[in-house]
């Protein structure tokens, strides 16, 4: 079978000091995929090495002023590694920063 992706998971821990306010560490991850279908080495999105195993760890904050309005404050990918989901052919962004005002109706 093509593109079976390795084992992967996430994990957040949520921290939460008052209720309009809280601080998230967050860790997404997977083991590196090196047995291969005949098809998947010849795609160039996996191509004949596989692909690399990684974790990538996160750190994001929330701040609700108001009913239905929010403030979001993100760091991602703090260690800047480089890594692509098994069998996207995309490498995903290096080191990100976020801020968001969310408005809910």
């Amino acid at each position: 079978m093509r593109r079976i992706p390795p084992i992967n998971g996430s994990v957040r821990l949520r921290y939460l000091p008052r209720t309009n306010l809280w601080v998230e560490a967050a860790t997404v991850w997977a083991d590196a995929q090196t047995r291969l279908a005949a098809g998947d080495i010849t795609d160039p999105r996996i191509g004949p090495e596989g692909t690399s195993g990684y974790a990538v760890f996160d750190l994001r904050a929330g701040y609700q002023p108001v009913r239905d309005h929010e403030l979001l404050l993100s760091l991602e990918n703090i260690f800047d590694k480089k890594y692509k989901t098994h069998g996207s052919g995309i490498f995903n962004p290096g080191i990100n920063f976020g801020l968001t005002y969310r408005f809910r109706f």
